[in-house]
């Protein structure tokens, strides 16, 4: 069989792409009797950071399961799941992650750059009128300690950032339009005008998201990450059908933490696929859009 040196070159490209968009591992463990992904860099920290699991990684799984759009562990209202299973899920997240039922605040996400701060102003607000300021947002910060930030995704990636000078964190929703808007950066921003952050200090976690060889997009996405500033040769690859590429949306948000002062030594990406694992975790692209998410939280410790 001929293989001309053109596809052995393509290929040797492609292999140097994802490795130098290699990320970080996370541990997979029980957090309080529940399974979910948690993060090193948060280790010995006075925060508690976790993704969960669609499946528990101890018991055996029904080879069709995967397969169905909502089977597994998922407490997103917004995804088109029976309310009754959200409810009993929810009940089961607060028993197991040791989380207050009233201080789970997550928004209703449109893959925009809105980041707001949860305060006590926010906190003194009914419900109604708190849920109503969180359609559309999809980045949230915080200083109140035991307010626990959620944000749910499906391919995407949420991106945990925690400040321990000034003992303030966030967690954001970067799908490729979140990303090419710069809504991580716009989180930082804030914890510099709010809390002080400087973004040197700042430990961030991504976690687990759609990888580059599974995440093809056309030559618009493309366009888009070049018009704001990216640098197309380190984040995607021509992939095999024309006008296609492979995005790597870990080394787009790499450059983008980068280019507002994180230090690369504080940035942890998981290295888990979406797409690849839906044992574990719930792919839109996989799935469809009418499907479940995975929940992301971040809150700060008491003590």
């Amino acid at each position: 069989m001929y293989i001309s040196a053109r596809t052995i070159h393509s290929f040797l490209r492609f292999l140097l792409f994802l490795q130098r968009n290699r990320a970080k591992a996370t541990l997979t463990k029980n957090l309080q009797n529940m399974q979910s992904v948690t993060y090193k860099i948060f280790n010995n920290q006075n925060v508690t950071a976790f993704s969960t699991l669609r499946f528990s990684t101890s018991a055996p799984i029904e080879h069709d399961l995967p397969a169905q759009p909502y089977a597994g562990w998922n407490i997103c209202p917004y995804s088109g799941e029976n309310s009754k299973t959200i409810a009993k899920n929810r009940a089961e997240l607060y028993q197991k992650s040791g989380t207050n039922p009233q201080n789970l605040i997550f928004p209703k996400q449109t893959h925009s750059s809105n980041v707001i701060k949860i305060d006590t102003c926010f906190l003194a607000l009914d419900k109604e009128k708190q849920t109503k300021i969180l359609n559309g947002v999809d980045g949230l910060i915080t200083q109140i300690p035991d307010i626990t930030l959620g944000i749910f995704t499906a391919d995407c990636m949420a991106v945990f950032l925690f400040d321990p000078i000034q003992k303030a964190v966030g967690l954001v929703h970067s799908g490729w339009k979140g990303t090419v808007q710069r809504i991580t950066e716009q989180a930082i921003r804030q914890m510099q005008m709010d809390y002080g952050t400087r973004p040197c200090d700042i430990l961030t976690a991504v976690g687990p998201h759609i990888s580059a060889r599974n995440y093809e997009v056309g030559k618009e996405v493309i366009e888009a990450f070049a018009s704001a500033g990216f640098d197309i040769r380190r984040i995607s690859q021509s992939s095999d059908r024309p006008g296609h590429y492979l995005l790597s949306l870990s080394a787009a948000i790499r450059q983008s933490l980068v280019s507002v002062g994180v230090q690369r030594k504080n940035i942890q990406i998981s290295r888990l696929c979406t797409y690849q694992h839906p044992e574990r975790f719930f792919s839109a692209r996989r799935l469809g859009a009418q499907s479940g998410r995975t929940l992301h939280c971040i809150r700060l410790n008491r003590h």
